[in-house]
């Protein structure tokens, strides 16, 4: 057994703490997301360097996936995606 005391910290020091780790859940929540983001890019980028070796009939069925997709969105999520089409 140890014979040292232990620290506590006082409340003042819990909250700063505590907001610390609010903060930091915060940066891990938007690094999994810029992840995510960057690994989809990266997989767009590499299909179109590669496009014309795609499989017959890839495109056709990437553009049913994505309908299917997109019809099993929230109302507001789909005009979203309409808006973002014809922008492109």
């Amino acid at each position: 057994m140890s014979t040292s005391a232990q620290y506590e910290f006082t409340e003042d020091q819990n909250k700063q703490i505590g907001s610390l780790a609010g903060s930091m859940r915060f940066v891990g929540f938007f690094s999994v997301i810029y992840g995510v983001v960057a690994l989809l890019i990266t997989l767009l980028a590499v299909l179109f360097i590669f496009r014309d070796r795609l499989p017959a009939g890839f495109r056709e069925k990437a553009t049913d996936y994505y309908q299917k997709a997109n019809a099993k969105l929230p109302e507001d999520l789909q005009k979203q995606a309409e808006e973002y089409q014809s922008i492109r």
